[in-house]
């Protein structure tokens, strides 16, 4: 019969409930994955439009979704924690560095969609920034690279992106990069700097 001291029992459950416990709080962070906000968005207290509004966060805004369930994700934005309607959630993401790629998580079942095609104009000035003004007049347009290169031009745009539907695109914020948004038609149907 062998005789067990309790105090080397209890410290070996210490032991293994403090390793369990970091076990589990890594699995929940890995979890987690980065995503920005396709448009201003409101996080609230709960999973729900019922819930009150905890705070706003800004089209373009980087969260770190913890899950998601039945159309909301829990969310972190700004050191504070709620809930986000998935759908202006998109896993597309920049690099924090302001690197020129971008990276792109696909959710199961969705497959990501070809990167918009970028175009550098090396006779840029580098510190273009880009203006919006003046160009209404490319709306319903179809989108030849002619086109892009005088929406460029008049826009003083030093880089261009053309934005498909279902296109997943960051949504950081650079004044010298004109987005042309068009339709399934290849007819432009917005264009601004960001």
């Amino acid at each position: 019969m062998t005789i067990i001291n309790l105090d080397v029992g209890r410290r070996l459950a210490y032991v293994v409930l403090i390793a369990a416990t970091f076990i589990l709080i890594g699995v929940g962070s890995a979890m987690a994955y980065p995503a920005a906000t396709t448009a201003d968005l409101n996080m609230r207290s709960g999973p729900g439009t019922q819930f009150s509004v905890i705070a706003a966060i800004p089209r373009g805004g980087r969260v770190e979704v913890l899950g998601c369930s039945r159309g909301w994700c829990d969310v972190v934005w700004a050191g504070r924690r709620g809930y986000a309607s998935e759908r202006f959630l998109s896993p597309a993401v920049a690099p924090r560095s302001g690197g020129s790629f971008e990276i792109i998580i696909p959710f199961p079942g969705i497959q990501p969609a070809p990167p918009p095609p970028r175009h550098t104009r090396p006779d840029r000035p580098r510190r273009a920034e880009c203006t919006d003004r003046g160009l209404r007049r490319f709306l319903g347009e179809r989108a030849s690279r002619r086109t892009v290169d005088e929406a460029q031009d008049r826009s003083r745009a030093r880089t261009v992106r053309v934005v498909r539907p279902g296109d997943f695109i960051t949504r950081d914020i650079r004044r010298d990069r004109l987005t042309i948004e068009v339709d399934r038609r290849q007819r432009i149907v917005e264009l601004r700097c960001y």
